[in-house]
């Protein structure tokens, strides 16, 4: 009795540090795939399929977790992390923002947004010749 039960939680406790450790793999590659310079190719408000001009957006993430952004006339400058399935940016001067990256590979970002309740979806791509 006593050993099926220590085997649960030996089978337990093997499960979550395995879990624990992939993903800090993962975040350790999402943290290399995010690097380097990303212009917008679509932004579309999710209900009504209207678009923002998206050639307007482009984002530079570098290492030690820094960031600068040119979204239209406005730049920022500030720090950012990932966190599971989401890109938390804190511009210098302003609140902490949440995005929910939907996909994310070496030539394609996509990011769910909640402005107002009104759900968006900004595309962007890595900058050629990376």
């Amino acid at each position: 009795m006593l050993s099926t039960t220590y085997s649960r939680y030996f089978f337990i406790v093997v499960f979550f540090a395995l879990f624990s450790f992939s993903s800090c793999i993962n975040d350790d590659k999402r943290y290399e795939m995010i690097l380097g310079d990303w212009y917008g190719s679509s932004w579309i408000i999710d209900e009504s399929q209207r678009e923002y001009d998206a050639s307007r957006v482009h984002f530079r993430f570098m290492e030690e977790n820094q960031y600068t952004a040119q979204l239209g006339n406005r730049e920022e400058t500030g720090t950012y992390k990932l966190v599971d399935r989401m890109l938390y940016t804190h511009a210098e001067g302003q609140s902490e923002m949440a995005v929910r990256l939907l996909y994310l590979d070496e030539n394609l970002l996509k990011m769910g947004m909640n402005r107002g309740g009104q759900m968006e979806t900004l595309t962007l791509e890595r900058e050629r010749g990376e």
